[in-house]
């Protein structure tokens, strides 16, 4: 993802070795985030202050969410949960989209913003708890509410296969 007004995404094919550029206009080629679900979605969080889904085969929706503010720098993550919802940090707190498997059908489509403090990472672990990364330390979204985990300053959080949260 590229930070810089009319860009995008740019991908790699080291087989071919071959560049592949997605560009959209204004400020919604400028990224903020970018990720990529077990469906082989790219998730981009854009100033333009929406999210834009790319499938594999260059098909795009746009999601235009209530509340949720642009980026005002890049480096904000998405994270995926085993019901394929889709989580980002962003400066107002953690947004949730629940697209119920039908990405291009927005009828059925759920948001929900948890406001709170600039959360920088965001990571989904083996029990599908949401771990967060701020600047006030490490916090898991429980029913709808914040506990803290850590109090240290954290950057990014991850969590890998067999359960391990990993902290920088």
């Amino acid at each position: 993802g590229h930070w810089a007004l009319n860009s995008g995404l740019s991908r790699y094919n080291p087989h071919n070795n071959e560049w592949y550029i997605k560009t959209w206009n204004g400020y919604r080629g400028v990224i903020g985030a970018l990720g990529i679900d077990n469906n082989d979605v790219k998730w981009t969080y854009n100033q333009y202050n929406t999210i834009i889904a790319l499938d594999s085969s260059n098909t795009e929706i746009e999601f235009n969410i209530p509340g949720l503010s642009r980026p005002e720098q890049p480096g904000y993550e998405f994270a995926f949960d085993k019901q394929n919802r889709v989580w980002l940090g962003f400066s107002g707190g953690l947004v949730m989209i629940d697209y119920n498997n039908t990405l291009f059908n927005t009828n059925d489509d759920i948001y929900q913003i948890f406001p709170f403090q600039e959360i920088t990472s965001v990571a989904v672990d083996i029990n599908n708890q949401v771990w967060c990364a701020t600047a006030e330390g490490i916090f898991i979204l429980e029913n709808n509410s914040w506990k803290r985990f850590d109090t240290t300053r954290v950057k990014r959080v991850k969590c890998d296969e067999w359960g391990n949260i990993w902290l920088l």
